[in-house]
């Protein structure tokens, strides 16, 4: 399963012979949101990636079958980020963790919930410009709203 935002029953999960797999556009267990690549960005991080994952009945949570990082450089946007980097790569990260599962060379990994956050979705409130904060801030909120390069 692609990226996606609505739980899907256990029952479902388990019907494939060798169960499902999903991708998520951040290093779970840190920003288990919808808003996972805004959030990175806003908060000034220098690195995200993604991760594939066995889905749960919680919100992206389940065992970690691989992870991909990419560096978040001081001028990437949001449309960067996932066009350039996060879009492409995720579907090799999928097709070669389907690969490992099929072949049973895979490890399942638990979570570590200790780092696990949900920031919720990057709304309007989220976007607003408070213009008395550093100009760091605002510089990664307006990257982190930026859906397209050059936008």
């Amino acid at each position: 399963m692609a990226y996606v935002i609505q739980f899907v029953p256990q029952e479902l999960c388990k019907i494939p012979k060798h169960g499902t797999i999903q991708y998520h556009p951040s290093l779970l267990s840190k920003y288990r949101d919808p808003s996972a690549i805004n959030w990175a960005i806003a908060l000034g991080e220098e690195k995200t990636g993604l991760t594939i994952f066995r889905p749960s009945d919680g919100l992206d949570e389940g065992e970690v079958i691989l992870q991909k990082e990419v560096v978040i450089a001081p001028d990437d946007t949001l449309g960067k980020v996932y066009f350039d980097k996060l879009f492409p790569l995720g579907v090799q990260a999928l097709l070669e963790a389907a690969d490992l599962v099929v072949a049973n060379k895979h490890q399942e990994i638990v979570q570590d919930e200790s780092k696990a956050n949900y920031e919720g979705w990057f709304d309007v409130n989220a976007a607003q410009t408070h213009w008395a904060t550093h100009v760091t801030q605002i510089y990664n909120l307006i990257r982190a709203c930026n859906p397209a390069p050059g936008a």
